[in-house]
């Protein structure tokens, strides 16, 4: 698999004249956000030598990668290319994309979809198959998947709502420099914080959530009692699609280092990617389409039931 990918970090119009000069090979191009989705995809872009993945990797990756759409029409609407966005709160803030070969994810981002495709239940009995996880929750998880993952997103609800309000108000805190993505190393270490902010349950409290972010240092010029008013006035039934992925492995990591103490993040989300299969990609829309147009193959998805009532 031939991997386009930068190193350090383009500005958008090297990005936008790399893209023109690809388009006139004879390869699909599989645009993505950044090398995190290049790793979502690799089981489906390793069985192919026709797709040549192209990550974005700017300071911005999303607003770029829609930026190159409206931008070019050669682009637009073009079978040969593929571009692949992160849903985030999208669907709070009611936004919509007019490209056919512009696919949304069906949940905030693809990190999600692990605990969402059926290979979750090997992740389950691998990790958290124990008396003391049955004794912690009251079930097995993977007798009770769906239940297990209302717990993951109820945990995450306070910080869900945080980030929500963050976006709408732009409180302009700082959550990507507090709960760093990358590098590796503050990436690895990400459920560190969040055990700093959980309760016994597991469950993020908005207090300590607030009380941890202004000790960092980072929110000197921000009026924390404005933020909470703010944070207070966000009302949601559909929490769960808002939730962030890096959030939900970062608190899988807290649950299983309670009972196998000796993961952390990019463990843990190995771990999950190695349970994924061809199959699983077929569950839902997003993953659906993108594997059908690697593999020029249209049969029906096997979940579709599923993604819909989401």
């Amino acid at each position: 698999m031939n991997v386009i990918k930068k190193t350090d970090e383009y500005d958008y119009f090297d990005i936008e004249a790399e893209l023109s000069i690809l388009i006139k090979g004879k390869e699909k191009i599989l645009i993505l956000e950044g090398e995190s989705d290049l790793r979502f995809f690799r089981l489906l872009l390793n069985r192919t030598d026709t797709v040549l993945p192209f990550c974005i990797n700017s300071h911005d990756c999303k607003t770029d990668l829609i930026k190159l759409f409206k931008n070019n029409e050669s682009i637009q609407n073009n079978k040969r290319i593929l571009g692949i966005i992160d849903k985030d709160l999208d669907d709070y803030n009611n936004l919509k994309y007019k490209y056919n070969n512009l696919i949304v994810t069906d949940f905030a981002d693809l990190d999600c979809y692990m605990i969402y495709f059926s290979s979750f239940e090997n992740f389950l009995i691998e990790y958290l198959n124990k008396d003391s996880v049955k004794e912690t929750f009251g079930f097995l998880p993977a007798l009770n998947i769906e239940k297990f993952r209302r717990i993951i997103h109820d945990s995450l609800i306070e910080f869900t709502k945080l980030r929500i309000a963050n976006d709408n108000f732009n409180l302009q805190i700082p959550l990507g420099k507090i709960f760093k993505k990358s590098p590796i190393k503050d990436r690895k270490d990400r459920y560190k914080k969040f055990s700093k902010i959980i309760s016994k349950d597991f469950k993020v409290q908005h207090k300590t959530l607030f009380s941890y972010i202004f000790s960092t240092g980072m929110c000197k010029n921000i009026d924390m009692g404005s933020c909470l008013e703010k944070f207070n006035v966000i009302k949601s039934d559909k929490y769960d699609l808002y939730t962030n992925g890096h959030d939900i492995i970062s608190i899988l990591t807290c649950i299983c280092n309670a009972h196998n103490p000796t993961k952390n993040d990019i463990e843990i989300e190995q771990s999950l990617r190695l349970t994924l299969n061809k199959e699983v990609f077929k569950e839902f829309n997003c993953t659906y389409i993108v594997s059908n147009w690697i593999f020029d193959d249209f049969n029906k998805p096997t979940n579709m039931e599923v993604a819909l009532t989401l």
